[in-house]
């Protein structure tokens, strides 16, 4: 769609309902959401793979990563890193304590590793639980199980008054580039005294993007609210993210390099736009959008150093699900070689996407799913592939093996082949 085609009188319109489209309902109660509508005990829906317990008695963990064989896994609000050697077992001594604030979604947040480096992303104070400091993200030297020789890398936002959309998760292009995500920091509100014009219509001072961090760079993708998964395709190099709408419209997105993800025009596919306010018409909400998007890349080409385009997301659930990590699986895991797994926090599900021949959307046999969003009333069968696992945070394949995180039970479970 051609957004410079907007014409004047849709501008003034625009100019007309902003007050109203932008009152955005609250975000989630923290402790409502994690693993609210999860079954009870992890179960698979395919017969051909059984689950485990790799460890347990982990305290609200987020994401990990593998250094070899070694485990790293980090815990949300004592900062600490933790070791888990190749039998499950945690060691008694935490390989880092960091002091972070952790009050709803800051805390220890981030973990990837390339070669004998490893990044941590996490919300530093001077204090477990004090004030946020920034969302620093470190260079460290794994060397004889410890980490070694930090570097500060980047140091993005973290405000007093933002205590939701933090990011924290990255990843490692083919390029060897580190990707880190950072949302919104609940910048749609105006809290900061940033200008009407930058928070409305393009990311303010680092906030709602993926950003390159080593080496740094530009903006990779713009437009970003609120997300937990990041991860590359290596077939393609392309990256894919998920990302959390406001109260309906969770997505799946293929991030191309000058990606906007549209935030906060709107959440979901951009035909599906709506302001809900006085029961305005539909199309009046895909105006708004459409002219927000286009004003965005206006602001961009002024204030940015390069022009970022807006395209609906691959896969969009109506009702949130909060969904987290996600992974692509390796040709040892059978017959879902090169599939993407996608895991939540409110239902605990894991889902399975097979994508296309161009490896730039999905395929579908139920008509339902075709539509590329989930609706009410639809069904899970095609897509869902295990569930029961509380608050899923992270999902990584080591060996032939799914690694699973589930902050809710503090317990990291493996899917493996029977």
């Amino acid at each position: 769609m051609n957004y410079n085609m907007i014409n004047f009188l849709g501008i003034i319109l625009c100019f007309m309902v902003l007050p109203f489209a932008f009152a955005q309902t609250d975000d989630y109660l923290y402790e409502d959401i994690i693993g609210s509508e999860s079954k009870k005990l992890p179960s698979m829906l395919d017969d051909d793979f059984f689950i485990s317990e790799f460890t347990q008695g982990l305290t609200l963990p987020t994401t990990m990563d593998f250094v070899g064989n070694d485990l790293l896994v980090l815990q949300k609000n004592d900062g600490l890193v933790k070791h888990i050697s190749s039998n499950g077992k945690i060691s008694e001594k935490p390989v880092l304590d960091a002091q972070v604030s952790n009050y709803l979604e800051r805390g220890m947040l981030g973990i990837v590793t390339k070669q004998s480096s490893v990044y941590l992303y996490f919300t530093e104070s001077d204090k477990d639980g004090g004030e946020p400091i920034a969302n620093n993200i470190y260079k460290y030297t794994w060397q004889n199980g410890e980490l070694i020789d930090p570097i500060l890398v980047r140091s993005l936002p973290s405000y007093p008054d933002a205590v939701m959309h933090q990011g924290g998760v990255m990843t490692v292009g083919n390029d060897g580039v580190v990707y880190a995500v950072i949302g919104d920091q609940d910048n749609q509100d105006l809290k900061h005294g940033a200008n009407v014009l930058q928070n409305q219509f393009a990311p303010p001072d680092d906030t709602g993007v993926i950003i390159p961090i080593d080496p740094n760079g530009p903006y990779y993708a713009i437009g970003i609210r609120n997300s937990f998964g990041l991860t590359v395709d290596e077939e393609t190099g392309n990256l894919w993210q998920t990302e959390n709408g406001p109260d309906k419209f969770d997505e799946i997105n293929l991030v191309y390099p000058n990606f906007n993800s549209g935030w906060n025009a709107h959440s979901g596919p951009i035909d599906q736009s709506r302001i809900n306010v006085y029961e305005l018409p539909g199309f009046v909400g895909v105006l708004k959008s459409q002219i927000q998007l286009f004003l965005s890349n206006i602001y961009a080409k002024f204030f940015l150093s390069e022009n970022y385009m807006y395209s609906d997301p691959e896969f969009t659930w109506e009702k949130t699900i909060s969904p987290t990590g996600l992974g692509f699986a390796p040709q040892s895991f059978g017959k879902y070689e090169n599939w993407l797994f996608v895991g939540d926090c409110k239902g605990g599900n894991i889902y399975k996407f097979q994508l296309n021949s161009e490896r730039n959307g999905f395929i579908f046999n139920d008509t339902s799913l075709q539509d590329f969003i989930f609706n009410d009333g639809d069904k899970l069968d095609e897509i869902l592939f295990a569930e029961g696992f509380g608050c899923i945070t992270d999902i990584e394949f080591h060996e032939g093996i799914m690694y699973v995180v589930s902050l809710s039970s503090g317990v990291i479970y493996k899917i493996q082949l029977k």
